[in-house]
């Protein structure tokens, strides 16, 4: 039976304090951590970038799970939802202008506008916190990527150089014509009808794959069309949650 602390995580770091050492979180038994605390525990000890914060619960649980019963096995190095997210990426990439997803998305330079909010706000709520002075672009936009044509060099990092840069990485990356970013992909989104193709495209090829019902590709198809319908996400964002979801529903 379990108690209160168990069932709710631990308590100790309720405040999110990142001041626990990351050794003791390593050495805590997986039901008295909290969600932050697994956040944190994937992030700090995972090689490659992973969007920890759109992975649920159960998600994160059984990540931290498998990296302590199998630390030496390379094969799941993804999660459900980094699998969802490449072949959401592999699909929209063949039918989508891909733009600057910086320029998209990232708090542009907004000047002294947050000055003058700070100097004049009633509350908090009158502040400006989407903002980065160190922007190139003055507000979100899109912008058509270059082709992969800038070579990007390797670097690396020791106590007696520092990091320093050798070489050239193998694949070539795009570049923001108007702002110079490198790299950062994201894709123009795409009118309901080309992007429901996409989705019907991918979901009938895992239909064949895992046998799925059409009753069920028919639901997340009808999932799909509410989450674009709504217009608060990117299309690779909607194609993700509805992959991830599928992959969910799988045994692979």
């Amino acid at each position: 039976m379990s108690t209160p602390q168990s069932a709710l995580g631990s308590r100790e770091n309720f405040w999110f304090d990142e001041s626990t050492p990351l050794e003791e979180l390593q050495d805590t038994s997986l039901g008295q951590l909290n969600v932050h605390e697994l956040r944190r525990l994937v992030r700090e000890t995972t090689p490659f970038n992973i969007d920890v914060d759109v992975m649920g619960e159960d998600e994160l649980r059984k990540w931290v799970r498998d990296r302590r019963e199998n630390p030496g096995r390379p094969s799941e190095c993804t999660t459900e939802y980094e699998r969802a997210r490449w072949k959401a990426h592999k699909a929209l990439r063949e039918v989508a202008t891909p733009v600057s997803k910086t320029a998209k998305h990232a708090p542009p330079d907004r000047g002294l506008e947050p000055l003058f909010a700070w100097l004049y706000a009633e509350s908090h709520q009158d502040l400006i916190t989407d903002h980065d002075p160190l922007a190139v672009h003055t507000e979100r936009c899109e912008v058509e990527l270059t082709r992969p044509v800038e070579h990007v060099p390797r670097e690396y990092s020791g106590e007696e150089f520092g990091v320093t840069e050798y070489g050239q990485k193998r694949f070539r990356r795009r570049f923001d014509p108007d702002h110079g970013y490198l790299g950062g992909v994201d894709f123009e989104d795409l009118p309901m009808g080309e992007f429901m193709e996409v989705a019907e495209d991918v979901l009938g090829d895992l239909k064949v794959e895992h046998s799925f019902r059409q009753a069920k590709i028919d639901g997340w198809l009808e999932d799909a069309r509410n989450l674009k319908r709504k217009q608060d996400k990117t299309d690779q964002d909607v194609l993700t949650e509805i992959l991830l979801r599928v992959f969910m529903n799988t045994d692979d």
